[in-house]
């Protein structure tokens, strides 16, 4: 009868002693109210040569402010001509944002990484009297990281709005959301 008990009384022994160093998970705080469903427009334009571009994505934010983003791509396309010269701009951006929860004075915040990454050529053209040739052709890398900050408020009233300016252009993004009725 021992014989059978000692094998139980071992595996009682090695479990109590396995489950003694653990600690305890802690529950993830609930931030929000309600989950949130929207969408994060970027709005991208620029002035020589003129152009406007812009993509939506799909968000979602949960009771604990973690935000999932459906990813986007931003294509775009512009040019000038004056007079024997044409200037072409073109490029293409993938974009996977990120984004969480904050609270930053008394107020409900969200920060998002764009995650994007793409390439940008940059063209110009003469007239040699019979056709466009090509003079200057160049690629540079697309990199944006920045970061945005957006209020739920204002996101859940008109949309919260951040305006990035590129140097060559401005990027506008636009958070919507709605609360969840659950």
């Amino acid at each position: 009868m021992h014989t059978k008990l000692l094998p139980l009384l071992s595996s009682a022994m090695l479990l109590g002693f396995l489950g003694v160093g653990c600690p305890p998970e802690e529950e993830k705080p609930q931030v929000l109210e309600h989950s949130h469903a929207g969408s994060l427009t970027l709005l991208f334009t620029l002035e020589d040569p003129p152009l406007e571009a812009s993509t939506t994505m799909a968000v979602s934010v949960d009771v604990y402010g973690d935000m999932t983003f459906t990813p986007g791509t931003l294509t775009y396309e512009g040019e000038r001509i004056e007079d024997e010269v044409k200037f072409q701009r073109s490029g293409s951006v993938a974009l996977r944002p990120s984004g969480k929860w904050f609270e930053e004075g008394g107020r409900d915040r969200f920060s998002v990484q764009e995650h994007g990454s793409g390439e940008e050529r940059l063209q110009t053209w003469g007239w040699d009297g019979a056709q466009w040739v090509i003079m200057v052709y160049q690629t540079m890398p697309i990199a944006w990281n920045g970061g945005l900050a957006f209020l739920l408020d204002d996101a859940v009233l008109n949309g919260s709005a951040v305006q990035v300016d590129l140097g060559l252009g401005l990027a506008r993004w636009t958070l919507r959301l709605t609360p969840s009725i659950e």
